[in-house]
């Protein structure tokens, strides 16, 4: 399920994210390029997309954005997709508002000081690698 790339220009600075993780850790964007993954349970091809992201050398965080009833299901999903990735769950949306990502599903990449590099609302591999020059190209024009 690959929808048409949406590539924006963004010179727009995102805060720290005030997330935590399955496990209670805080989750920040500082200090490091990150690729914010934004992916549903019921994605059919979410599971397979982010085995192949795991692979791309830069630092993701997978942010689920099914509803809070459907959290208990998101360590054994993972675990039997054997994936392991770190895992934020958006619940409440509030993370898909403030990176502008409309559907269940869709990717932004950060610099390594928290500025917007790239968004799509999709999750193409092809488009990943993408993501990753951008923000190496970001990181380099500081």
């Amino acid at each position: 399920m690959t929808t048409a790339l949406m590539l924006l220009a963004l010179s727009a600075h995102a805060a720290p994210v005030d997330a935590y993780d399955l496990h209670g850790h805080a989750v920040s964007l500082a200090g490091a390029p990150t690729l914010l993954v934004f992916w549903s349970m019921d994605c059919g091809s979410c599971a397979a997309d982010l085995a192949r992201l795991e692979r791309v050398d830069v630092r993701l965080i997978a942010v689920n954005t099914d509803p809070l009833e459907a959290r208990a299901r998101l360590l054994p999903w993972l675990a039997a997709h054997g994936l392991h990735v770190d895992v934020v769950a958006d619940t409440t949306g509030d993370l898909r508002s403030r990176f502008a990502v409309s559907g269940p599903v869709g990717a932004v990449a950060t610099t390594s000081t928290g500025e917007v590099a790239w968004r799509s609302q999709d999750l193409d591999v092809d488009a990943r690698l993408v993501a990753k020059d951008a923000v190496a190209k970001a990181d380099t024009e500081r």
